[in-house]
């Protein structure tokens, strides 16, 4: 149960508890002392500006500037005060400007670095004086420490464990053996190489016995400037293989052509031949029967026309 009492100086009006009751009190608006009154007695007529609904233990006076259409009586106060004495001037506590929260914020934070700084420094010593806090980092909390200290010994325990002086030197000979493979295979193989090509020079010369084979192809109001004629050995039965391949020619501006048996190497084998015709895209061109073969002779001059 409450008491609300009513000041005969200004006419404020307090809420106090009941058992506060018969205690000397001072009104916190206008410093009048006064006795509180017992429940009983009889309480003034109030209205709505003259209320004031605030604990009397917890709700401190704050200082502040009536707001718009507010009852002067209506005004903040501290009901501690009341019993305890205290002045509601003595209690106010003005709001700090922007400058000043500014200025708090800058201390603040060059209190942070400055613990900081002493705090790496810290650090720091204690490598220098013991290298095995070099691996632990300080600026986590004590459990990350721990986490990291488990973590690396237990990668160090999944290392493989130290060799033997045995072991070490069978490690060496393997190492040693795999090189001496690599560079063995290296220089035999750039002795083939080397074989191969001194042979192929060597017998280069001695390939099939070939003949000197050139000749003419017209064809009335037709250009074969480009066309390729070959001369593709014949096997007959009864007939000794031929050693080698058909001859080629490319046609010059004048039909006139020279056979080829290889890039650098001029003839064509000796015997019958079958003779094709190919444009400059390698399609086959037919050729009537009488120009379809050839012999090829020693003693001839295997000079051939063929006026299509």
């Amino acid at each position: 149960m409450t008491i609300r009492y009513e000041c005969a100086e200004c006419k404020s009006v307090l809420k106090i508890k009941d058992d506060k009751a018969g205690q000397d009190g001072k009104c916190p608006r206008c410093k009048t002392a006064f006795k509180i009154p017992q429940p009983g007695e009889p309480v003034p007529q109030l209205t709505a500006d003259d209320l004031v609904d605030m604990p009397l233990e917890v709700t401190p006076r704050i200082a502040a500037q009536p707001a718009a259409g507010r009852s002067e009586t209506s005004s903040e106060f501290d009901p501690l005060g009341v019993l305890n004495g205290n002045s509601a001037d003595d209690s106010e506590q003005l709001k700090p400007s922007i400058a000043e929260l500014m200025q708090e914020h800058q201390e603040k934070q060059a209190l942070e670095k400055a613990r900081k700084a002493k705090r790496k420094k810290k650090q720091m010593e204690q490598q220098i004086a013991n290298p095995l806090f070099a691996d632990v980092e300080t600026t986590g909390t004590a459990a990350d420490a721990i986490t990291r200290t488990y973590e690396k010994k237990r990668a160090e325990a999944s290392d493989a464990p130290p060799l033997t002086r045995d072991e070490r030197r069978a490690a060496e000979n393997r190492a040693a053996l795999q090189r001496f493979v690599l560079q063995l295979s290296a220089v035999l193989l750039t002795v083939g190489a080397s074989g191969y090509f001194l042979l192929s020079w060597a017998f280069a010369g001695n390939g099939p016995d070939l003949m000197h084979v050139t000749g003419k192809i017209t064809v009335p109001r037709e250009q074969l400037t480009g066309f390729t004629i070959r001369f593709t050995p014949i096997k007959g039965i009864g007939a000794p293989d031929l050693l080698g391949g058909p001859s080629a020619g490319k046609i010059g501006p004048n039909g006139e052509f020279t056979l080829v048996y290889k890039p650098g190497v001029l003839g064509a084998l000796e015997g019958l031949h079958q003779i094709s015709l190919q444009n400059k895209f390698g399609m086959e061109i037919p050729l009537p029967p009488e120009f379809s073969q050839r012999e090829v002779t020693a003693d001839g001059d295997n000079y051939f026309e063929f006026n299509l």
